[in-house]
């Protein structure tokens, strides 16, 4: 690996995000200083910082010629040290009119402290009024500048010395920029919620300032990372004595921290302001981030309001309204007395859940409520998705319109927080009236949910629809299972009505059957013989990667006809690790794309792991951010068709060519074009994680159950898992991972207040559910 050390005279690409950075420098030399172009994931650059840069140089072809760029894996701030390089570097802070220094002056100046001119003003900066004109007079502006250049070289020097490791540090300078030297000063420990930071960076450069070991900012800081990880693993909040035993484990230290912590939290109990909130709860205090908190109460007085509200119809007219639909439609004509009753009581409700697992005919159900809500004259019914690949499969099956979530509410980045904005709120609501359909509701999180009902005029209705028994929410929050467990006494506040009956697979399926086995906890029977579609392969955990790629390019192809790539799912908890999506990836890219020809480009950074397989020509591959102005959504799979080098404004830009899958068959797959600086956005898709499949079916699946996932193997992940195939389950794997996962549900350890206040809610205003009533027979 090679070293660099230069100053950036021009930026010519901004790094976005997750992307590169591109530059012109000049860099250092035994015969003096060369331009180049230097590229950076690591740290966002400006003109004229002086930097020392860790990485390799690389081949690119511009204007029809091959030059080299040095792609940096590491970059910290730096000086110069050379008598060339410190006087590039004073050129381009020091000016004639604010410090009275002339290019002459400062090569004087250079001349007389040899190379290490720079080093020796950081030590003493009062020396650099000999570059002046008139020193009295520019003094203040020369010393004012000089620490502004100075600011982030502290700082690293600082972080340095402390132990911060090199990636932590660049993730800093990206947040906080020439400011980092000023916030370290005030309260070292605030950086320990920039990503990939964390406490314990944080941590070394506290004690290493000398802030005691029971300062409140450390405490605070310790409380925000506790909460932090248990936000990252569902919670929206924790017992309080949760929370401080937590927080006292990562402060260790001194024996007396848990009584400090506690007293910390108790002193908290009394603000409503500042980054923690400690609130009291039946079972006592809880500990929240103040917006997750927020966004739980929110979403239960915003249900309560529509739970309360008069009902728009009375029961007479809506059975007239299901009559006179139903008659018409001869699939509705042969629901079931639970599926009428969905529909019924859906149409008759403010707001409403319709649960049922894969089969059970919630699509169809879905389909009939809209033709019934559209017979008694509701007009803005909107259907929508948490995902994009999830809105597309509710649209082709209920061959109405449906977009994201975020789409229909006109999400946008918060730069501040890096979470969502929403131009659909109360100040502008939806249109008067709308009945809000939201498909795949179990994915939906708190402060998501808290938009949604901010989202909804005064009178408008909410259906949500899902399966509670699949995976909740990537973030925060049990919003399904929260709703379906509120109750007043024995009864549920919010009404719903769950399917049971499975229509879109034979009764006799092993599938369907063993599905419900597996959702009440319990091993279902199998073994290595196919029945009723479902099958189990026991093999040691070295073994699985080995078997899954034999079963899918072998039996699956061979002897059922299936093609690996578009009819077969192969499912794994997890990216790395053995026998994960990572390994799984390369070994079927390799068995089904052996002549992939390699993308130039396409090469790991420093932020990427070396295991993870790189995308070829030929490849599957998986959309991973939503591309709406090409109709690409994260989850989307394609193939990448191939790689053309186009010339534009006098420079070649190579672009990978990806043919996505078509929404309906029969018609031609959507060419759309990558940038090659956009390769992360499309992974390998011969195998991919259960959630990522989570809203999607296939012909057949392949599930991999092993021991070195068991962090992530649970029952819901498995349940999720085997409800995706249509036809046909191979599970793979060791029996005891398998076993261990039914007797384990991750989501039930995520700790979440929303049921708590939508019973509160009821209670503070008398609520309690009207009895209907009953269909006609």
């Amino acid at each position: 690996m090679d070293t660099i050390a230069g100053i950036v005279t021009h930026v010519r690409k901004k790094p976005e995000e997750g992307g590169s950075g591109l530059y012109v420098v000049r860099y250092e030399t035994a015969g003096g200083m060369v331009e180049a172009k230097a590229s950076s994931r690591a740290l966002a650059l400006e003109v004229g910082d002086w930097f020392l840069a860790k990485g390799e140089w690389r081949p690119n072809v511009f204007r029809g010629r091959t030059e080299h760029i040095f792609n940096a894996v590491s970059v910290k701030p730096d000086l110069p040290a050379t008598r060339e390089g410190a006087a590039v570097f004073l050129s381009r802070i020091f000016e004639a009119g604010r410090h009275g220094a002339t290019p002459a002056s400062i090569r004087a100046f250079v001349d007389r402290h040899g190379a290490a001119a720079c080093r020796k003003a950081e030590q003493n900066p009062e020396i650099l009024s000999e570059i002046s004109s008139d020193p009295a007079r520019f003094r203040g502006a020369i010393l004012a500048d000089w620490a502004r250049r100075l600011s982030n070289r502290r700082a690293v020097v600082a972080m340095s010395k402390a132990g911060v490791d090199d990636h932590a540090i660049g993730r800093i300078l990206e947040a906080y920029k020439d400011d980092t030297w000023k916030v370290l000063r005030e309260n070292p420990y605030v950086v320990s919620r920039v990503p990939d930071v964390g406490f314990p960076n944080a941590d070394k450069l506290g004690v290493d300032m000398g802030i005691p070991a029971g300062d409140d900012r450390r405490i605070e800081s310790a409380v925000l990372a506790v909460l932090d990880r248990a936000r990252s693993e569902g919670s929206t909040g924790l017992p309080a004595a949760k929370a401080a035993e937590e927080a006292a484990a990562l402060l260790g230290r001194d024996g007396g921290m848990r009584a400090k912590v506690e007293n910390w939290l108790l002193a908290a109990a009394g603000r409503r302001d500042g980054p923690v909130r400690v609130d009291r709860s039946p079972k006592g205090f809880v500990v929240h981030l103040p917006e997750l908190l927020v966004a739980e109460a929110y979403v239960a007085r915003r249900i309560m309001d529509m739970l309360r509200a008069p009902p728009v119809h009375t029961p007479v007219r809506v059975d007239a309204a299901m009559e006179r639909v139903f008659a018409a439609n001869p699939k509705f004509a042969r629901f079931d007395a639970v599926q009428r009753e969905a529909v019924r009581s859906a149409a008759l409700s403010q707001v409403f859940i319709l649960t049922g697992g894969p089969g059970t005919g919630k699509t169809t159900v879905t389909e009939a409520l809209i033709a019934v809500l559209e017979e008694l004259g509701h007009r803005q019914i909107d259907l929508v998705a948490p995902t994009g690949k999830a809105a597309k499969r509710a649209s082709a099956a209920t061959k109405r319109k449906a977009l994201t979530l975020h789409r229909r509410l006109l999400a946008r980045e918060d730069k501040k927080t890096g979470g969502s904005m929403f131009g659909v709120n109360r100040e502008n609501p939806l249109p008067a009236g709308t009945v809000l359909l939201v498909d795949e509701t179990s994915m939906i999180d708190a402060q998501t949910m808290a938009a949604v009902v901010d989202a909804l005029p005064p009178d408008g209705r909410l259906v949500l629809i899902g399966d509670p028994h699949q995976l909740p929410s990537v973030g925060a929050g049990n919003v399904l299972a929260d709703l379906l467990s509120a109750r007043t006494g024995s009864r549920p506040l919010v009404p719903s009505v769950g399917l049971v009956n499975i229509y879109r697979q034979e009764e006799t399926s092993s599938i369907a059957r063993e599905s419900r086995t597996v959702k009440d906890g319990k091993v279902p029977f199998m073994d290595n013989k196919v029945r009723g579609g479902l099958a189990f392969y026991e093999h040691d955990a070295s073994d699985i990667a080995e078997e899954v790629v034999r079963l899918v390019t072998g039996p699956m192809r061979a002897q059922l006809g299936l093609d690996p790539a578009r009819d077969v799912a192969v499912m794994s908890p997890q990216a790395p690790g053995p026998a994960g999506t990572w390994e799984l990836n390369a070994r079927l890219s390799a068995a089904l794309n052996p002549g992939g020809r390699a993308i130039e480009g396409v090469f790991h950074g420093p932020r990427d792991d070396p295991k993870m397989p790189l995308p070829r020509v030929g490849d599957r591959v998986m959309a991973t951010k939503n591309d709406e102005e090409n109709d690409v959504f994260n989850g989307d799979v394609g193939t990448v068709a191939g790689v053309e080098d186009r010339n534009a404004d006098g420079r070649q830009k190579r672009v990978i060519k990806v043919a996505f899958d078509p929404d309906a068959p029969g018609a031609r797959p959507r060419l759309v074009e990558y940038p090659v600086t956009r390769w992360r956005e499309l992974i390998l898709a011969y195998a991919c994680t259960i959630h990522k499949m989570q809203g999607s079916q296939a012909t057949a699946a392949v599930i991999v159950a092993s021991s070195a996932h068991a962090g992530m193997l649970d029952r819901t992940i498995l349940y999720t898992g085997w409800t995706r195939p249509e036809e046909l389950l191979f599970v793979v794997g060791e029996r005891s991972a398998l076993e261990d996962a039914v007797s384990r549900r991750a989501s039930d350890l995520r700790w979440t207040r929303l049921a708590e206040f939508v019973e509160r809610a009821a209670h503070e205003c008398g609520f309690a559910p009207a009895q209907r009533e009953p269909a006609p027979a």
